[in-house]
């Protein structure tokens, strides 16, 4: 199989990791162990409700952060190249975001583009983003 780093995401990888791991066990035997919870969380720079959270997750996130990034005009490589911490805290932030299914939604009806900054709590960063890639 072939992966892209374009389609890569950690905080993706790392839950769907824990998923399969849990669903091998046939119960959360991986995650009651508290010091191995926090070292896992810890790891991957998330608390370890956080990481319980993101288990619980389907993992579209990584996906609509590309498609939104793209809609941008931003280039995730350029980004992670340049603010790798920034593009981390996108990804956890994306991955965590209550507002998925909405996000999800205005991409299918085609929802003006600045539609999303009413409900996105990555809206400011990727602003920023988006003035520094113009220059301003």
């Amino acid at each position: 199989m072939k992966i892209s780093l374009a389609n890569w995401s950690l905080l993706d990888s790392a839950s769907r990791w824990l998923r399969n791991t849990l669903a091998k066990q046939a119960d959360e035997a991986a995650l009651a162990d508290v010091a191995e919870a926090q070292r896992i969380a810890s790891d991957l720079n998330l608390s370890v409700s956080e990481l319980h959270a993101l288990c619980a997750r389907d993992g579209g996130s990584p996906k609509l952060l590309q498609q939104r990034m793209a809609q941008l005009h931003l280039d995730q490589n350029a980004v992670k190249r340049a603010h790798p911490a920034v593009l981390r805290d996108l990804e956890k932030t994306c991955a965590l975001c209550n507002s998925e299914a909405k996000c999800s939604r205005d991409f299918e009806r085609g929802a003006e583009p600045k539609a999303w900054t009413e409900y996105c709590p990555n809206s400011s960063t990727l602003d920023g983003l988006q003035r520094e890639a113009a220059g301003k």
